[in-house]
């Protein structure tokens, strides 16, 4: 019933001629999910609004008079955007077509729209629980092949303590490697130029996550990071010998871990290869961290795999 409505709604409203150049255009947004749209449509057409393009049933753009703009925020809690968007998380509970709204929304107002990505949640994460993945996200990028993520302990990232790359718009991390305190994230687009290059796009607002343990430190030595195969063969999972709950692993095509190709976190002692930035029947090396949830061991010794289009029974992976 409320799909109905919807779309009646925005029929009656496409069909309206558009107002003169002059008016400026909105972007209104309803947190609610449980409007009843029968009766706002009524309103809004009352109201003189003038609607000309509609995202999800709570997201829509057109010309607002301010009179009815003072009116909706008051009775329904309606956001209504004239200048740019600065947080995202707005719109992230209305999934891609909320984060299309937003991000169209943008490029309309800017002349020249800055390519650089706006964080989702720009708010400080606490994270207590020893395990729990953090989940770094943005919006997405128009073009954009790839993303790459920054994490540095100081604000200024002179010194870059974490470095990965992702086709995501989101990459998890766990407290479990990162000691106690704040930490600053940014990310930034990668496009394909016209000559099938890459280019790097501008980062994003600097945003922060805090890790707060909880856990007293285990005493004795920290634990032992795995020991690897010189070299083993990859088929649908990545996989290394168990000892710790958490693992941090890098792949590097060259090995060279100075700028990994990947940098991910699991908690189990494998990993889906088809979720990594590897190519079928390439060669590559990698690398494992473990941690017990409390401390975090050092790099183990790097390893050469072969990842194959079939699984390898005989490595067990």
């Amino acid at each position: 019933m409320k799909k109905i409505f919807f779309i009646l709604f925005f029929l009656m409203f496409s069909v309206m001629p558009s107002f003169a150049e002059k008016e400026a255009e909105t972007l209104l947004l309803f947190p609610d999910e449980d409007i009843n749209f029968s009766v706002l449509g009524k309103e809004l057409e009352n109201g003189g609004a003038r609607i000309l393009e509609a995202y999800t049933a709570n997201i829509f753009r057109g010309y607002i008079p301010a009179e009815l703009e003072s009116s909706l925020k008051k009775k329904y809690g309606a956001k209504v955007f004239h200048e740019r968007i600065s947080y995202m998380g707005d719109f992230a509970p209305f999934g891609e077509q909320g984060m299309l709204a937003a991000t169209k929304w943008n490029k309309h107002v800017q002349e020249e729209p800055d390519d650089a990505p706006l964080i989702i949640n720009m708010t400080v994460h606490k994270i207590g629980k020893k395990g729990k993945y953090i989940n770094l996200c943005w919006n997405k990028v128009p073009d954009a092949v790839a993303y790459k993520v920054q994490i540095s302990h100081g604000e200024s990232f002179e010194k870059i303590a974490f470095r990965t790359a992702t086709k995501k718009t989101c990459h998890a991390v766990m407290p479990a490697f990162w000691q106690d305190g704040v930490h600053y994230w940014r990310v930034a687009p990668v496009f394909k130029t016209l000559k099938k290059e890459l280019e790097d796009g501008e980062f994003s607002e600097t945003s922060t996550f805090a890790v707060a343990k909880n856990a007293a430190r285990r005493k004795g030595k920290k634990p032992l990071p795995p020991v690897l195969p010189e070299s083993t063969i990859a088929g649908r999972r990545l996989s290394w010998p168990p000892g710790q709950p958490y693992y941090r692993l890098q792949i590097s095509v060259n090995g060279n871990f100075d700028i990994p190709a990947a940098d991910v976190f699991t908690d189990t002692c494998s990993y889906k290869t088809s979720d990594l930035p590897i190519k079928r029947n390439g060669s590559y090396f990698f690398r494992v961290m473990s941690s017990d949830g409390v401390q975090n061991s050092i790099w183990s010794d790097p390893a050469e795999f072969e990842y194959t289009a079939r699984p390898s029974y005989k490595n067990n992976i």
